[in-house]
């Protein structure tokens, strides 16, 4: 537990260390959901794929971002011949974000349909296969932004998730059924040469099946930049732990691009590769993002 909260407080001893904000040429507090901010007025929008930004959304406006297809596959060898095969489709997981005031945004984030195959075998014998499918759970998120919405080189947020047990569960199991959430915070930093680093850190608090509270630390770390014109790529590396006894971390290396259509529109796609055994072998997904 320990070494998972290593990343957060070096985050806080870079991110004390290297604040320096710019002053803003106009005062944008008194934008509210009812009195939104002018186009002309809208800070550079970025979007949540090489990690969640810590700059919110203007206002009175909202972002619309759906990853139109998710694929995730996962096969395990349990020694001799037999072996376990995971794979997952979801499509249209839909976030959306509202601004609220001009640092504070409340996101959603839900899943309408999503399908899970789980395989076992033992050579080239198939003994369990079983598939269910159905809306998966939903997630809402209140983020408030510290610092370095409107200027500056870094910008820091803090935040909370709750996610919310909307998923079916039991015999066939999509969701386990409960509530969950935490707080977290949220960091970046506008680079020498362009690049942008982004630094989150979180906690989920849950209960693990004998009832008993338990915690997941989360830390993910990323660079971004543009590679040509609207192009931009970014390479991430994502790791969980829990308090769970005996439990092994899980760690994630995510590459992706973004192309900006237009000023407001944004096309994406990447994929996911688990340095761990525990975390999906690869999770290639498509989406389009809209501010509106």
């Amino acid at each position: 537990m320990k070494r998972a909260l290593y990343p957060f407080l070096l985050a806080a001893t870079f991110v004390i260390s290297s604040r320096g904000d710019e002053p803003t040429s106009e005062d944008k507090c008194h934008y509210t959901l009812f009195n939104p901010t002018p186009s002309e007025s809208l800070r550079v929008w970025r979007t949540d794929h090489a990690g969640i930004t810590p700059y919110t959304i203007d206002a009175g406006h909202f972002e619309l971002d759906v990853v139109a297809v998710s694929y995730a596959y996962d096969e395990q060898d349990f020694g001799g011949s037999f072996r376990a095969r995971s794979e997952a489709w979801s499509y249209g997981i839909t976030q959306i974000k509202l601004g609220l005031l001009n640092r504070l945004d409340a996101e959603v984030i839900f899943r309408p349909y999503q399908t899970i195959t789980g395989t076992l075998k033992a050579g080239s014998t198939t003994i369990v296969r079983e598939t269910v499918s159905g809306f998966g759970d939903v997630v809402s998120r209140l983020k408030l932004n510290v610092w370095g919405n409107d200027g500056g080189k870094t910008a820091l947020s803090i935040s909370g998730d709750i996610k919310y047990p909307a998923a079916k569960h039991g015999i066939d199991e999509l969701g386990n059924g409960q509530f969950e959430g935490g707080p977290a915070v949220e960091f970046a930093a506008q680079l020498p040469w362009d690049f942008e680093l982004r630094i989150n850190s979180a906690v989920d608090f849950f209960e693990d099946g004998s009832d008993a509270r338990q915690a997941a630390f989360g830390n993910l770390i990323s660079l971004s930049h543009c590679i040509v014109s609207k192009l931009e790529g970014y390479c991430v590396f994502d790791t969980s732990i829990s308090t769970i006894t005996g439990a092994e971390w899980v760690g994630l290396v995510k590459v992706g691009l973004n192309y900006r259509v237009a000023k407001n529109v944004e096309l994406y796609l990447g994929n996911s590769f688990g340095v761990t055994d525990n975390a999906f072998d690869y999770a290639p997904f498509l989406g389009i993002a809209a501010r509106f």
